[in-house]
C-alpha cells in the first residue's frame, strides 16, 4: 500500500482544486510495528511471564480481597502530607467514636433498629418523620400518645446523634472488615478492632494507625497490579531488568499488619514464581533487548520512508513514531510548530487548509 494512502485523505475543499490532509493515525501501530515477528517474539516473552500470569487464575480469593482491600483502602483517604482526611468516609465514620456500638443511653429503647442490618436506612426514615412531630401529640409513628415534652426529645435525638450517611459508611466497612480480618495480623486485627468499636473520638495515635493500614494496603494492592500487568511494555525501557523484576516481590515482612498466615498464602505463589522469573533472567533481558532492536530498526526505517515522501511531495510536515504506554504511535509534526497534531480539525485550527501546490 502506498505509503500517502496510509496517513492521508485527500479530499476537494468546497469543490476547489486544493485539498485538506487529514493524517490518520490511531492504527499507526499495526500498520508499522505490529509486524509477523513483532508477534512472533512478544509470545516468547509472554511466555516467560505465564507463570506469574496463571498464580491470579489460581488463586480463588484473590479477587473479592482484593476488591475489599481497595474500598479499605479508598474509604480512608489521606492527605498530601499522608494524614487520615477528615473528609474521608472512614474518618467520618469513627472519628467521633461508633455510636452504633456504643448507643447513647438516652436512645437505648431504639438498640434493635440501631444495631439492625440496616440502620442507615431506618434513622433515614426516623429522621424523616420528625417534620410531622409537631403536627400532633400523636406520634407520626405509631399513633401513640406522646403528649409529654421529652417524648417528642427523644424522637429528635435520633436524628441530632445519627447521622444516616456516616452510619451507611460504618456499617459497610465494618462488614467489610469483617471480612478482611483473616488478612490482618493479629495484633493489628486486636487494635483495629478497638477503633472501630471505640465509643470516644479517635485520637492522634489512631489516626496515625489507620494511616499506616491504608498504606500496607496499597503497596500490597500495588504490588499485585504491577504482577498482574507485568510485560514486554513496562520492562522495554527499564535499564537494569534484573533490578525491575526483583522489586516486585512482594515482602510481608516491611508489611507488618498485613503479615497474616492467610495473606501469606496468596502471596507466596506470587514469589514464587517471581523468582522461576529470576532464575532465566538473562533469557529475558536477551528476548526484550532484541525486540528492542527490531523494534527500533523498524521504527528508523519506517519514518525516513514516509518523511521521504512528505519532503519529496511538498507537505510542511514530518513524523515521528513514539512509545506509548502499551504500543507505538505515529505522530505527526509540522515544520512551524513543537507540537505534534492529533487530527484534521486541530490542523485546521493552525489556518493551513491548502497543502498541496
Amino acid at each position: 500500500m502506498p505509503v500517502r494512502s496510509l496517513f492521508f485523505e485527500l479530499e476537494s475543499n468546497s469543490g476547489e482544486n486544493r485539498a485538506l490532509i487529514r493524517p490518520s493515525l490511531n492504527n499507526s501501530f499495526d500498520i508499522f510495528i505490529r509486524t509477523d515477528q513483532f508477534e512472533d517474539a512478544m509470545q516468547e516473552i509472554e511466555l516467560l511471564f505465564s507463570g506469574i500470569k496463571s498464580a491470579f487464575d489460581e488463586s480463588e480469593v484473590l479477587d473479592s480481597a482484593t476488591s475489599d482491600l481497595k474500598e479499605v483502602r479508598d474509604a480512608f483517604n489521606t492527605t498530601k502530607s499522608g494524614s487520615l482526611s477528615k473528609s474521608s468516609k472512614g474518618y467520618k465514620a469513627f472519628g467521633s467514636g461508633n455510636k452504633v456500638e456504643n448507643i447513647p443511653p438516652q436512645l437505648i429503647n431504639f438498640k434493635s433498629f440501631i444495631k439492625s442490618d440496616q440502620p442507615a436506612s431506618w434513622i433515614s426514615w426516623q429522621a424523616k418523620g420528625n417534620v410531622f412531630l409537631d403536627l400532633s401529640d400523636n406520634c407520626p409513628y405509631c399513633a401513640s400518645d406522646i403528649k409529654k415534652p421529652e417524648k417528642k426529645a427523644v424522637a429528635r435525638q435520633v436524628a441530632k446523634e445519627y447521622d444516616s450517611k456516616v452510619i451507611e459508611h460504618l456499617n459497610n466497612l465494618q462488614i467489610i472488615i469483617s471480612r478482611l480480618g483473616k488478612y490482618f495480623e493479629k495484633s493489628c486485627q486486636h487494635k483495629l478492632k478497638e477503633i472501630t468499636k471505640s465509643s470516644i473520638q479517635l485520637s492522634p495515635e489512631g489516626v496515625n494507625f489507620l494511616s499506616s493500614l491504608r498504606g500496607d494496603i496499597e503497596t500490597l494492592i500495588d504490588k499485585l497490579e504491577g504482577l498482574r500487568s507485568i510485560s514486554f511494555f513496562k520492562l522495554r525501557d527499564v535499564d537494569k531488568i534484573e533490578d525491575e523484576v526483583a522489586k516486585m516481590k512482594i515482602d510481608l515482612d516491611l508489611l507488618e499488619k498485613l503479615n497474616s498466615p492467610e495473606t501469606i498464602s496468596i502471596v507466596t505463589p506470587f514469589n514464587e514464581k517471581l523468582q522461576h522469573l529470576m532464575d532465566s533472567i538473562g533469557d529475558l533481558k536477551g528476548k526484550v533487548n532484541k525486540h528492542k532492536r527490531q523494534i527500533g530498526k523498524s521504527i528508523l526505517e519506517n519514518q525516513k520512508n514516509i518523511n521521504n515522501f512528505l519532503e519529496m511531495a511538498g507537505y510542511k510536515y514530518s513524523v515521528l513514531i513514539a512509545a506509548e504506554a502499551d504500543s507505538y504511535k505515529m505522530k505527526l509534526v509540522h515544520q512551524d510548530f513543537d507540537e505534534h497534531i492529533e487530527s484534521g480539525s486541530q490542523h485546521l485550527s493552525y489556518g493551513e487548509k491548502t497543502l498541496l501546490h
